[in-house]
């Protein structure tokens, strides 16, 4: 079997997995905006790799568990947690008793970080930073 590249799985993430939970907008979230945030880049791979290349998984999930957990513990978490851990719970194992603990973190985190405030102001003129508040208030609505 061919490997696979961090772009592809990123790439059959998007095309085949985030219609289910619609947490990313295809147009803002690509590679190399995935490749800057190690622990979301992570969590995408193993979804990913749940399907394509089964044999990965295992290792990939406690790998992202890892760096979720350490991320938490040193309180040095962002949007890319939360997000991290919506992938965990969503694509988790059906024996898996961790997707309320998860859930219930990423929803502590997102009140830390207080993406449950309305937002006042008016969207920002440039795109990107448009697409950018834009996805921490669809990771709040995805919570």
């Amino acid at each position: 079997m061919s490997p696979f590249t961090d772009r592809q799985f990123t790439s059959s993430f998007m095309t085949h997995h985030n219609e289910l939970l619609a947490l990313f907008d295809p147009a803002h979230l690509k590679f190399n905006i995935a490749k800057q945030r190690p622990i979301l880049l992570a969590a995408i791979v193993f979804a990913s790799a749940r399907y394509i290349r089964p044999e990965l998984a295992n290792v990939l999930h406690s790998h992202v568990e890892l760096m979720v957990s350490r991320q938490v513990s040193r309180g040095a978490f962002d949007l890319s947690t939360i997000q991290a851990l919506l992938i965990l719970v969503l694509w988790k194992y059906p024996r898996q008793h961790t997707a309320y603990t998860n859930l219930g973190i990423a929803i502590r985190l997102a009140f830390q970080l207080q993406l449950h405030t309305k937002r006042t102001a008016p969207l920002p003129e440039n795109e990107e930073e448009v697409r950018t508040v834009l996805d921490a208030e669809r990771t709040w609505i995805s919570t």
